[in-house]
This record gives structure tokens, C-alpha cells and sequence, in this order.
């Protein structure tokens, strides 16, 4: 599958992507297998590409940073393939006293999404000295700059900024590339 990366993107080659996995059906015993901590190991940038159905384009669908993308990614996947079913609830005293719709959060839907849409997906993660490279990143967090700068250079579908939160400058770093 060949990535497409964005005409304003400075980088012509792509040797800062290693692949984790790709597949173009999912289920979930093998994700396991497909997400192993070996191939995750000493890395906290992932992104996500797969065809559009619809197009036929390889689009870059999303791009995360986490201390741990083993169990995030691990997530993901599950999400994409969760089905929702009504479940009764029952309290100390009594059974059966309401009914909730499991997997019908945000996160659930918009993953779902991803796989009702998208096909021949494959996952990497980015070595982010390789892919920061002669770039002037100023005091920003390296992860945080390297994050916003592969969304914004690939227009990530699914990406927004984190929460200014635990010293994280996402927000304030996508607007200097979109302020430029």
C-alpha cells in the first residue's frame, strides 16, 4: 500500500514509518497477534492509514501519542469490530431494572466508523527523531510537536488536538501551523 502523504508535507521519503500490522478483516483473537508489545516497544507515536471504500484512496485516518500505544491501539481495534446489544441491568434488590446499549459512545461509533468505511488498513508507528529531522521545534515537547505536525501534514480524519492538560501543547502547536 502506498502512504499518501500531504503535497505540503516536508519529507519525501517515509523511513521514520515502521509498520506495526495491517489487515483487512479484523476479529478478536487476533489482536493480539496483530498489536504485540515487541513491535511497540520504545515508541509513543502511532498513526492509522486505509483505503476509503468509497474512493478508493489511502487516507491517513488517525494519529496518537500515549506512554503505552500497545493497549491503546489494542483498544482501537476492539472498537472497531464491537457490536452494540441492549444489556439488562439489575440493582442490589432488584433484577432486570433498566436496560443500557452497550458500545454506543463516541469512541465506539466513530472506530465502527473507520471499519464500515475503510479497508487494507495498516498500522505504524513513527519514529519521531527520523521524522523531526532538521526541524525547528523550539521548547515544544517533542511527541506533542511531531503528533500535530504528521496530523496536520496528512489531515488526519479523526485527529483534534489533546486538552491542554499534564503540560500538553497540541492545541497551542497546531495553530502555529495553521497561522503560518
Amino acid at each position: 500500500m502506498e502512504i499518501y502523504i500531504m503535497k505540503d508535507s516536508t519529507k519525501e521519503d517515509k523511513d521514520y514509518l515502521i509498520k506495526i500490522c495491517k489487515f483487512v478483516k479484523l476479529e478478536y483473537k487476533n489482536i493480539p497477534n496483530l498489536i504485540t508489545s515487541k513491535k511497540c516497544k520504545n515508541y509513543n507515536l502511532w498513526t492509522i492509514f486505509a483505503k476509503n471504500k468509497e474512493n478508493n484512496k489511502t487516507e491517513c485516518l488517525h494519529v496518537g501519542s500515549s506512554k503505552d500505544i500497545c493497549s491503546e491501539l489494542r483498544k482501537i481495534l476492539k472498537l472497531m469490530i464491537s457490536k452494540p446489544e441492549k444489556v439488562s441491568i439489575s440493582t442490589t434488590f432488584h433484577k432486570n431494572v433498566y436496560e443500557i446499549t452497550t458500545y454506543n459512545d463516541k469512541n465506539s461509533i466513530k472506530y465502527r466508523m473507520l471499519y464500515q468505511n475503510y479497508d487494507n488498513f495498516e498500522i505504524y508507528k513513527i519514529n519521531v527523531e527520523k521524522y523531526l529531522l532538521g526541524e525547528n521545534i523550539g521548547d515544544y515537547n517533542k511527541i506533542n510537536y511531531a503528533e500535530v505536525k504528521f496530523a496536520y501534514d496528512n489531515k488526519a480524519l479523526l485527529w483534534n488536538p489533546a486538552p491542554a492538560c499534564n503540560g500538553n501543547q497540541e492545541k497551542e502547536i497546531l495553530n502555529k501551523f495553521l497561522n503560518r
